[in-house]
């Protein structure tokens, strides 16, 4: 069976970065609502200068696990960041540690 996710708001205006950035230290959920993490940080394609990637952390009590996930389709409402897939398709996300530098983002 397909993995579930939310369906775009049309006529919806995407997020710029000025927005993403308010949402840094917001806990991140799935489209079912299950927690996937806090955001940390919001990475900027540097050819656009548009947001491209949110980073997570995952874990409790400070663990240095991260995790790159699309911005695509992400919004925010009540106090949190929601993204448009469920937490099985976020296990696909690209893993990171603190000091990567791994891609062409700004």
């Amino acid at each position: 069976m397909p993995a579930r996710t939310t369906q775009r708001l049309y006529g919806a205006i995407r997020p710029g970065l000025a927005e993403a950035r308010t949402w840094i230290g917001s806990r991140v959920t799935d489209s079912l609502g299950s927690g996937l993490g806090r955001l940390e940080d919001v990475w900027v394609d540097a050819d656009s200068g548009e947001p491209a990637w949110l980073l997570l952390r995952e874990g409790r009590f400070g663990s240095n696990r991260h995790k790159l996930v699309p911005f695509d389709g992400s919004t925010a409402g009540g106090g949190q960041v929601w993204l448009p897939f469920e937490r099985c398709d976020s296990q696909l996300a690209r893993d990171r540690r603190p000091g990567d530098s791994h891609g062409r983002l700004g």
